[in-house]
């Protein structure tokens, strides 16, 4: 068991990502999620959920990200005994040992992939309107998953995973934080169009590089506020090639299934992955009774991480254009 604490800005933001709102529909369907629990909060809806919390968040408005975000997964082994009810058990322990049991939450669980996990969704503020600081509290965090595998009989291993990043600074704690985000999106992304978004509702944007004079990508790196790595440097597990990899296979395994997937084939001709992404923002797919194209129209419902993730693809474009311009004069 590996709890880990995520970036959030928003509860529509969070609430989004665990309902899979803006993820593909014709691979995770209403199956591949559900809300396990929750405390505090009044219906089940989107927008029900996301109006809760902003009423409790408004008991403290000096607060300005009152969103929290864990992410709670399990051990394979452990995959068949993991009902419901026990991963519900397991949350509420959790919730109570970190300090979390007086305040809003959800737990959403997410079976799209072999490995067992679920999220959980809180709001920072209490129900007496003080802030609530324990949910990062790395060596609580830490304690409290120990003792619940020693209470639950769960299997010990993949310890590694864990990241002690209290002693790092700069270029060392951004290189640490962009691993385990990474590997949290990983978790739930079948094409580098998931990567990218799951990313940068996270904050951490996906740069391509490619062969000079030529729309052959031949390497990505991720960038995080003013640091950018190799994805290479980060784990040999992220580099293009592995990625690529990882994504054909999905793509075999779901065949015909996705929509803007870019293509992963190293001798494609003319394969672009960002003119592939960059063409989301002008999907006309129906998507929740919507159209795609309409989650990325300005106007006063936009959703910031929408907005993060469009903004990314049109930078992206910006520098393919320029890149190409150049190579012309040449």
């Amino acid at each position: 068991m590996i709890a880990k604490n995520l970036k959030s800005r928003s509860f529509a933001g969070c609430v989004d990502y665990v309902m899979r709102v803006n993820h593909d529909h014709n691979i995770y369907t209403s199956d591949t999620w559900r809300i396990i629990g929750s405390q505090g909060i009044i219906g089940e809806t989107r927008e029900q959920i996301i109006a809760s919390m902003e009423a409790g968040a408004s008991l403290n408005p000096r607060v300005k990200s009152p969103a929290g975000h864990i992410s709670v997964s399990f051990h394979s082994a452990d995959k068949d005994r993991l009902t419901d009810e026990l991963m519900m058990k397991i949350a509420r322990d959790y919730l109570k040992g970190m300090g979390l049991d007086k305040t809003q939450h959800i737990i959403v669980r997410h079976l799209e992939t072999g490995s067992p996990h679920f999220h959980i969704i809180y709001n920072m503020i209490g129900k007496d309107g003080k802030r609530i600081t324990s949910g990062h509290n790395y060596r609580r965090n830490i304690a409290v998953c120990k003792s619940l595998k020693l209470k639950y009989g769960l299997t010990f291993g993949g310890e590694n995973q864990h990241q002690s990043t209290e002693n790092l600074h700069g270029k060392e704690l951004a290189k640490a934080e962009i691993r385990m985000t990474v590997s949290d999106a990983l978790s739930s992304s079948r094409s580098w169009n998931d990567l990218i978004r799951n990313l940068a509702v996270r904050n951490i944007s996906v740069e391509f590089k490619q062969r000079r004079n030529s729309d052959v990508i031949e390497g990505v790196s991720f960038r995080m506020g003013d640091h950018r790595f190799k994805a290479s440097d980060i784990s040999r597990d992220y580099s293009y090639g592995r990625l690529n990899a990882r994504f054909e296979r999905l793509r075999n395994n779901h065949s015909g299934i996705g929509l803007h997937q870019a293509s992963t084939r190293r001798d494609a001709p003319s394969s672009s992955i960002v003119d592939a992404l960059g063409s989301v923002a002008e999907a006309t797919v129906n998507v929740g009774g919507c159209l795609l194209s309409d989650l990325f129209t300005l106007g006063p419902s936009v959703n910031a991480e929408e907005m993060a993730f469009k903004n990314e693809m049109d930078r992206q474009e910006a520098k393919r254009k320029r890149k190409n311009g150049k190579s012309m004069r040449r």
